[in-house]
């Protein structure tokens, strides 16, 4: 009976030490900075003296916390004009030590090993976004590794107003210019009555969609309402997130019903809200019935 109770009380001491080492961290080293080990393949091309210097004007000034999505912590700049997205690390790092029991059967190991995937996934497609998308997401840099060459500390400022230096050399992070989001912008312009510049905004949504045909871009989250947005009122998509490249597809012509349905909330919104953008939305989603 003693030996059961030992091993009783050992098995709760092991559970209990096992959640406290791998219970959720608190903001913001553990849940931002980099995990190691680094890798070749998540780094950038050098920069230029120029972008260096974009960069480290930008990286100069304190960012507030603006929301927060299921792969990110969004920050805004001081001048409005830029985002900083951290990279959630702690989603994709072990929550328990039987993790690392490689068995078909452990769930804690099948977790662990889909937290991998997805991590795989998440960075490859920061990389072709900025790889191939560059002006079409307004991304300006992306930072996977640990590195030494930014040599910054920077404030963040949390929701509740404290202010939080870190060193962004160690931080996995995107700097995107900050967009705004396209039904508000097109409203705002119909009660202008600027008309040829709403129908500009839309134009802009259908050429940024086929730009996506065109390079084999797919399964890439891509909603008008909330992932579209505009910089200086030309489209970009906001969240890189889940974007993957296949070259096969982009030898192959546009699908119309795949079109159809990325355009389709749109044109539903503006038949309720401005149905004289209609004819024009109609005309870039049907050239061919012209």
């Amino acid at each position: 009976m003693k030996k059961i109770i030992a091993a009783l009380i050992l098995l709760t001491s092991v559970v209990w030490l096992d959640r406290v080492c791998h219970r959720k961290p608190k903001f913001i080293n553990t849940l931002i900075y980099a995990t190691p080990p680094f890798s070749a393949k998540w780094q950038p091309p050098s920069l230029t003296p120029e972008e260096q210097q974009e960069i480290d004007t930008i990286l100069s000034q304190p960012f507030s916390y603006l929301d927060k999505g299921s792969q990110a912590y969004v920050f805004e700049s001081e001048d409005k004009r830029y985002v900083l997205k951290f990279l959630k690390q702690h989603i994709y790092t072990p929550n328990s030590w039987a993790c690392y029991i490689p068995f078909s059967f452990n769930p804690y190991y099948n977790k662990y090993c889909n937290r991998k995937k997805k991590k795989q996934a998440a960075y490859e497609a920061c990389q072709i976004a900025y790889t191939y998308l560059k002006e079409k997401t307004g991304l300006i840099y992306v930072h996977l590794n640990p590195t030494d060459h930014l040599k910054k500390t920077l404030t963040l400022v949390s929701r509740k107003g404290h202010p939080k230096s870190i060193e962004i050399d160690k931080a996995c992070f995107l700097i995107q210019k900050k967009a705004d989001l396209i039904y508000p912008r097109i409203s705002q312009l119909m009660e202008g009555n600027h008309i040829d510049q709403a129908e500009k905004v839309i134009s802009s949504v259908f050429s940024l969609i086929d730009c996506f045909f065109r390079l084999g871009i797919y399964d890439n989250d891509a909603k008008v309402w909330n992932n579209f947005g505009l910089i200086d009122d030309n489209a970009i998509q906001i969240d890189v997130g889940i974007m993957k490249i296949d070259p096969l597809r982009a030898l192959k012509p546009a699908d119309p019903q795949e079109k159809q349905q990325i355009a389709a909330p749109l044109g539903l919104w503006l038949e309720e809200n401005h149905p004289e953008l209609l004819a024009h939305f109609n005309k870039l989603l049907n050239p061919s019935q012209l």
